[in-house]
């Protein structure tokens, strides 16, 4: 799918999409470790472009026709994007994600999509 997205910044290894808003909410803790790895005041972001595939976070609200927000991590494990954390200063992105586990004893088919869509087992 092709999205004409407006308002793209520039970041280190990808782009920005959308507006940014202040991080906040988290534990200082992590907010120290994030502050630490890429910077101070840091941004929470909904979506980001990298080698044009658009990535979505759970927390982008106006994605409702499909599960966007999963993704297929490098360690061959699968994840949902709660966010992204980006510091305008460094320009360098960190993804807030949390690993799920598909339920692959009943995977399902879309025929007209072509495509492969797996159940995730419900939240514990």
């Amino acid at each position: 799918m092709v999205y004409r997205l407006k308002n793209l910044k520039e970041a280190e290894d990808c782009q920005v999409a959308g507006g940014a808003k202040k991080l906040t909410g988290l534990p200082e803790h992590l907010m120290e470790e994030i502050s630490l790895k890429i910077g101070p005041r840091s941004f929470k972001i909904s979506r980001i472009v990298k080698n044009g595939q658009v990535f979505f976070s759970n927390e982008y609200t106006r994605m409702v026709k499909r599960n966007a927000s999963v993704v297929l991590l490098s360690n061959g494990r699968v994840g949902q994007i709660n966010f992204f954390i980006w510091n305008k200063m460094s320009d360098k992105i960190l993804v807030a994600y949390k690993e799920i586990e598909p339920n692959l004893e009943k995977p399902f088919f879309f025929d007209d999509a072509g495509c492969h869509v797996l159940r995730m087992k419900p939240q514990r």
